[in-house]
């Protein structure tokens, strides 16, 4: 099965995850992933100025009921390096969210075996590192269809955070998403799934699966068109489109003698 290398071919799409997690965790609370917190009221992407941020990572801040505020950031094949860099970060958003601002990273890719915190002489830097390489995808996945088959849907939000289970060798990792991907579609047309989380989950697997692989359950899935790559593309092309009807336009308006001769063009070009 053909992988993809990176998440380049999809980046713009995770403004999208950001939306939709926010309408999805709304009410709920981070659970699904072992960590405590309050009750989300709000989901939102936080981007510093003088800070890269990739956009193909996930980097989101979550506000809960009691004013707390969790800022989850994704890291692929995380080493010591992206700690620093998490550092840097953490004490410049804390200048807008304060001392109620705690760090949680979610490793995915390659086992993370670095340090856990950075100590100084000026004070400590120690965010919760949640390793997701160990995690059993396909166990994982067997005991949410048992819970949903139950009749518990109280864990489908933790479907979006499966494809980063698990290592990069894997050979069943991919086999994993797939098997993941039909169950999704399952329950979308059962009515017990939001279309919202099984797009945000393939969009988190674009990682791993081929973009041809990811467009074909997208399509199955009929959500095509409310991805960005999908819009994008239909954008270009209708300004394409448009600026060559746009011409033909100008051309035969200087050649009309009056309002009917134009309104027939109009009339022809738009048909």
């Amino acid at each position: 099965m053909q992988e993809a290398k990176n998440g380049s071919d999809y980046k713009q799409n995770y403004d999208v995850i950001v939306k939709w997690m926010a309408e999805e965790f709304r009410g709920k609370t981070l659970e699904i992933l072992d960590i405590q917190t309050g009750v989300i009221t709000n989901v939102y992407s936080y981007e510093p100025i003088r800070l890269p941020i990739k956009a193909e990572r996930l980097d989101l801040i979550i506000e809960d009921e009691n004013e707390f505020y969790y800022h989850l950031e994704e890291q692929r094949n995380m080493s010591k390096k992206h700690l620093y860099r998490f550092a840097s970060s953490h004490f410049y958003i804390a200048e807008k969210y304060g001392a109620k601002l705690k760090d949680i990273i979610l490793c995915s890719g390659n086992e993370y075996k670095g340090p856990t915190e950075i100590q100084t002489q000026s004070g400590n830097y120690k965010p919760d590192i949640f390793d997701l390489t160990n995690r059993d995808g396909k166990q994982r996945l067997e005991e949410i269809k048992h819970a949903v088959d139950e009749g518990d849907t109280s864990r489908l939000l933790e479907l979006i955070f499966i494809p980063l289970y698990g290592k990069p060798n894997d050979p069943l990792r991919s086999d994993i998403i797939v098997e993941l991907f039909e169950f999704e579609i399952k329950l979308v047309n059962q009515g017990i799934l939001s279309k919202r989380i099984a797009a945000a989950t393939m969009i988190m697997a674009n990682k791993i699966l081929s973009k041809d692989l990811l467009s074909k359950y997208w399509e199955e899935l009929q959500m095509y068109d409310a991805f960005e790559i999908a819009v994008e593309k239909g954008i270009e092309k209708g300004i394409e489109k448009g600026i060559d009807v746009l011409d033909g336009l100008f051309k035969q308006a200087i050649k009309c003698r009056s309002v009917d001769q134009l309104q027939k063009s109009l009339q022809i070009a738009t048909a």
